[in-house]
């Protein structure tokens, strides 16, 4: 599963999070919010391996690019500047960039249903 399909996945996941109800929107029930913070850790586990496989790939193809700036007589400090001006380079740092943050962002999703759990299953054990 490619990240554009994770991200897809994580939103249909998300949408679940919530409900309307005549008087707004309110977090969906404990066992509802529990079942999808399991799929959205899932997705969040396969979400790392993308923008670690997104960072290889960017160093990699930059480390080559340099290493060919070099071959041709290029000198090191020149060769830097260029590979800031590539855009194929500039595209790929800046897809895995887009990534770990969206990736921060599901991170804080978690930590935020986990504290929504906690208040909804204490509030639940006061009533009894």
């Amino acid at each position: 599963m490619n990240a554009d399909k994770i991200i897809a996945q994580l939103d249909k996941f998300q949408a679940n999070l919530f409900i309307t109800t005549s008087s707004g929107v309110e977090p969906a029930t404990p066992d509802v919010l529990s079942k999808n913070l399991l799929f959205i850790r899932g997705l969040l586990v396969r979400l790392v391996e993308e923008v670690a496989t997104a960072e290889k790939d960017y160093r990699r193809s930059k480390a080559a690019r340099f290493d060919k700036f070099l071959k041709d007589g290029m000198k090191k400090s020149p060769a830097m500047d260029m590979l800031e001006m590539e855009s194929d380079l500039i595209e790929k740092k800046v897809n895995t960039e887009r990534l770990k943050n969206y990736m921060k962002y599901v991170d804080g999703l978690c930590s935020s249903i986990q504290s929504v759990l906690k208040v909804q299953i204490g509030s639940d054990k006061s009533q009894y």
